[in-house]
């Protein structure tokens, strides 16, 4: 993980930062983030075949921000289910129905759902088609696309961790 590179200011008080300054702290925090971590998600709901499943995470003190895609290959396959994804590290309990995680499902070359992520229990996530009414539900095999070969699943978000 990257560390600051100056001390930080005291921006407090009435001091006055430079826009030297200002830069310098900025790109240190950016940096702060450090490189991400590779993790391999575990899939549940859909069978992987031959696709794939990738993802990264930083965790700073117990925030995590985590990332995870599935690529479908010729022999994965989709269900009437929820697809799941473990997380890179065991979230809090309190974090279940209070983190932010997001999902998309890519009918590749031709259309892209916005769906809702969330996490289920302290080590997985789910994505949801959102519905009509708002509600979520369950994608299929047929729905919101027919998947095929190159089509995805991303999963983004943030939480606290244990």
């Amino acid at each position: 993980m990257a560390t600051w590179t100056t001390t930080p200011k005291d921006w407090a008080n009435g001091v006055v930062v430079t826009d030297t300054d200002f830069d310098t702290h900025l790109r240190d925090f950016a940096n702060g983030f450090g490189a991400k971590t590779s993790y391999t998600p575990t899939l549940a709901g859909f069978t992987i075949g031959n696709g794939t499943i990738t993802g990264s995470y930083t965790q700073i003190q117990k925030t995590v921000w985590f990332e995870a895609v599935l690529t479908f290959g010729t022999t994965t396959a989709a269900a009437s289910a929820v697809p799941t994804c473990t997380l890179p590290v065991t979230a809090a309990s309190s974090a279940v129905n209070a983190s932010l995680v997001r999902a998309q499902f890519i009918d590749n070359g031709t259309a892209a759902y916005l769906a809702a992520g969330r996490l289920l229990t302290t080590t997985t996530c789910a994505a949801y088609i959102i519905g009509s009414s708002g509600l979520l539900t369950t994608p299929s095999t047929t729905t919101p696309h027919t998947w095929a070969t190159n089509d995805t699943i991303y999963w983004s978000g943030i939480y606290e961790a244990a």
